[in-house]
């Protein structure tokens, strides 16, 4: 039997913001600006009144009937069988715009994949770098070292060969 999960309204204000958000930035400029070219804010301006609309809608929806879910609250408005119709075109709706979504997001990743792993190394080249410094620094200060130039060679070698000797391979990392 599956048990029942209530979500509060502040996690489901939540949901719908960052999901809208999500697909705001990434799906709705590109199609509104291929149809509308430069009336394309007229057009957003549109779809932002009719969100609202709809958000007001569910919101009285939900205030007078409490206790029943969406599904059900169609069945008792439109009756039993073009509630069930339109509960299904609903959740049929939601789940492809949802793929489409995962699809555009999976593509807009893909994009952007050249530029993360460039930043990724110069990152973590400036890691290594302050890294080997910090080492050079902390060796100096221990054994009372006034050049540490001298030791920058063999603690740069010591520090390679950890690093090898300690994870050989991606693979041995845990996640």
């Amino acid at each position: 039997m599956l048990n029942e999960i209530n979500i509060s309204a502040a996690q489901f204000r939540k949901l719908v913001t960052l999901y809208s958000i999500g697909s705001t930035i990434i799906v709705v400029p590109a199609a509104i600006t291929a149809d509308a070219h430069q009336d394309a804010w007229i057009a957003s301006l549109f779809g932002v009144a009719s969100g609202i609309g709809l958000v007001l809608l569910f919101t009285s929806l939900g205030k007078m009937f409490p206790t029943l879910t969406l599904m059900e609250m169609n069945e008792k408005i439109l009756g039993k069988l073009f509630g069930k119709i339109v509960s299904a075109v609903f959740v049929l709706s939601n789940l492809f715009i949802s793929s489409q979504v995962l699809y555009y997001v999976g593509n807009f990743l893909q994009g952007i994949e050249v530029v993360i792993a460039i930043l990724w190394f110069i990152t973590l080249f400036f890691k290594l770098c302050i890294y080997f410094y910090a080492t050079l620094l902390g060796v100096a200060n221990v054994f009372h070292i006034k050049d540490y130039t001298l030791f920058s060679f063999p603690v740069a070698f010591i520090m390679i060969t950890l690093s090898i000797i300690v994870y050989p391979s991606i693979f041995y990392q845990k996640t």
